[in-house]
């Protein structure tokens, strides 16, 4: 209680006491939803909040939680989660800590920014706060001031002293901070699906960030802190237009993501918004429309580069390089303008005998504008595009081309070409299975490269600090699905970051081989008969006497490999006590699926589908990663879609 005093007397001092007007959050947001005025753009006016620096570093929380009943409350831990633009962190263990039965715990947190936003889960309290390198901040939660009924799940009221940001924390565990934050486009879904055309649901999200803009206007809060919730409210209406391709039936063309410049996505300022890193993530791997079929071939570059790395043999080496010799993207210029001359009359013969006009005639109009173009000398795309024109054809007219299509293939690589691709098939097969995982790397960054110049062409965005955070956002994702870093990338691309960029991918790198020396994966066989009831029947004889936690996943689902090495983190003080069970299915390609299992230690198994599919049904799985955890008497303690902390397992174990 004195400590909340003694806030109350500072904050009052200041002149920064958090009050609020008597006007609601629903009375304001619900007349301006329906313009589509753009907020002013207001964080670069106020000049109080200072720009977050790259500084690694320390922070130090002492926590304790008054009227705390062990016995009667469902949080047993205190967890912190960083957020950063770097992306996510591999490692969450120096984040989490057990609270005592007093309602005391002590956490200390590896930092990489000034002013880090973090999420803070504490018995009584969930919530967004703000911490930089060198800060001591004690937190103390009442579960005597209860708000269980605005928020359920911050039901203790909560004091922050100490620290650089105390009086920010304090405002953000006020109710109305958490009405911005509830409502910041929290429903995307429905979002997405209220508007068919994009221009309109662009002004949609702009429309709401302005009447949050409006609502924060109206608190009686101090300028910093109305300038954090700008720019969390930007940074969410940013992700909210960059998810919605993944939902939406209509597909955005490049013109659409002119919104990431009106959201100025590169402004240092961002640093402040919890979700940036997200932000960050989705702006590397924009999603634009699938332009249809391609061409067949591995990329010329893709090939060179895994020659460079000198791995393989000298009968690898000259398979490789026939490989090149043969690829369309070295097609010689004197082919490759054969080529358009053949295609453009084709494409005209095909107009004309078919007397084709709408949608088709424009796509064979630009075909034709792009095969007169002498500027345009990349053989994959001219070929990409006729191949795009005749299965167009195909699909609207319900004709056969399958003769165009093995007239392109000798067309494109003549007739010695394909013998060769056809007789050496099984050798190029057995080439990238031996190598599988230098070429995804290589793939990888074959891929971040092409995606960074699509960002960069699209939003004529391109300063180097922002291009540095795509590049790791995309490595932060690489580690995250269990693969390392090799020392060459480091030579060669990250040792130019900021120190505190290498120093952060070097960690996270060491971390995740430290896992991976550890980890004891054992490739399990099943009976291809059992249905889903006699699969928890056998794994429970199998580890009679143990707890069994039951990861379903599959190697194509991002999510699933990011959750498994987050709990390979967390398995030292389970280790003995729960079995680890991994599931997959037959969609999981066997080479790729034997190597993700490398990093994570357990029992795996690889079903056929059906049984796969057997077992999602008993439980009525919609998705992935499934979980099913069961207790020590075979009981099933739970099933679920949402991804378990594994510190969740005491409240059984215990």
């Amino acid at each position: 209680m004195k400590n909340k005093i003694l806030y109350l007397l500072i904050i009052c001092i200041s002149g920064c006491l958090p009050m609020v007007g008597k006007v609601g959050y629903a009375e304001i947001i619900k007349p301006l939803e329906a313009s589509a005025a753009v907020a002013e753009d207001k964080n670069t006016r106020c000049d109080s909040l200072p720009t977050p620096q790259w500084e690694e570093g320390y922070a130090t929380i002492t926590g304790k939680t008054l009227n705390y009943d062990p016995e009667k409350d469902d949080n047993h831990n205190a967890q912190i989660y960083p957020r950063s633009s770097f992306g996510r962190y591999l490692d969450q263990k120096h984040g989490t800590v057990a609270v005592d039965s007093l309602g005391n715990y002590k956490l200390v947190v590896k930092l990489y920014q000034t002013h880090q936003p973090c999420y803070i889960d504490i018995p009584g309290y969930y919530g967004l706060m703000y911490l930089s390198p060198g800060d001591s901040m004690s937190v103390t939660v009442d579960f005597a001031g209860c708000r269980a009924q605005e928020h359920p799940g911050n039901e203790g009221s909560v004091t922050f002293v100490g620290g650089s940001d105390f009086e920010l924390n304090n405002m953000l565990a006020t109710n109305e901070v958490h009405d911005v934050i509830r409502n910041s486009f929290g429903n995307r879904n429905g979002f997405n699906k209220k508007y068919s055309d994009n221009s309109a649901f662009v002004d949609a999200v702009m429309a709401h960030r302005a009447a949050q803009y409006a609502y924060v206007d109206s608190l009686l809060f101090t300028d910093r802190m109305k300038q954090v919730l700008r720019l969390n409210i930007d940074c969410d209406a940013a992700e909210a237009l960059l998810t919605a391709p993944i939902y939406r039936i209509v597909k955005p063309d490049t013109a659409y993501y002119s919104f990431l410049r009106n959201l100025r996505v590169d402004n240092k300022m961002l640093r402040w918004a919890s979700d940036y890193d997200r932000v960050i993530s989705y702006c590397s791997n924009l999603h634009l429309p699938d332009n249809g079929p391609k061409i067949a071939q591995i990329d010329a570059d893709i090939l060179e580069s895994l020659l460079e790395r000198g791995k393989l043999n000298s009968a690898e080496t000259a398979l490789v390089e026939e490989m090149l010799r043969y690829n369309i993207d070295r097609l010689p210029e004197d082919v490759l303008n054969d080529r358009r001359e053949r295609f453009s009359r084709r494409v005209e013969w095909l107009c004309d005998s078919l007397r084709i006009n709408g949608a088709i005639k424009e796509t064979a109009d630009k075909l034709q504008a792009m095969l007169a173009d002498e500027n345009i000398c990349d053989a994959r795309k001219i070929c990409n595009g006729y191949l795009n024109f005749i299965s167009e054809i195909e699909k609207n007219y319900g004709i056969s081309m399958q003769s165009y299509h093995t007239e392109l293939n000798n067309d494109v690589f003549g007739r010695e070409t394909s013998a060769f691709f056809e007789t050496n098939n099984g050798a190029i097969d057995a080439l990238f299975d031996k190598y599988d995982s230098d070429y995804l790397l290589i793939k990888q960054r074959h891929d971040m490269a092409r995606n960074i110049k699509r960002f960069t062409d699209i939003t004529n965005i391109d300063n180097n600090e922002l291009r540095q955070n795509l590049v790791i956002s995309i490595y932060s994702d690489i580690l995250s699905e269990g693969d390392l870093i090799p020392d060459d990338v480091f030579d060669e691309e990250i040792k130019n970051f900021s120190p505190v960029a290498v120093s952060f991918l070097t960690e996270q790198n060491n971390i995740l081989r430290q896992t991976l020396a550890k980890a004891v994966s054992n490739v399990c066989q099943m009976s291809p008969d059992d249905d889903g009831d006699k699969i928890i029947l056998n794994l429970v004889e199998k580890h009679r006497g143990k707890m069994i936690f039951i990861d379903i996943w599959n190697t194509w689902c991002g999510a699933c490999l990011g959750a498994m090495a987050d709990h390979e983190q967390e398995k030292g003080d389970y280790i003995d006590k729960v079995a680890f069970v991994y599931l997959a299915d037959e969609t999981s390609p066997e080479t790729l699926w034997n190597e993700r299992i490398k990093s994570i230690s357990g029992d795996h198994y690889r079903l056929p589908l059906n049984q796969h599919q057997s077992l999602m049904q008993r439980f009525n799985f919609q998705g992935y990663p499934s979980y099913i955890i069961i207790g020590t008497n075979g009981d099933i303690l739970l099933t679920t879609n949402h991804i378990p902390s594994l510190t969740e397992l005491d409240n059984w174990l215990n």
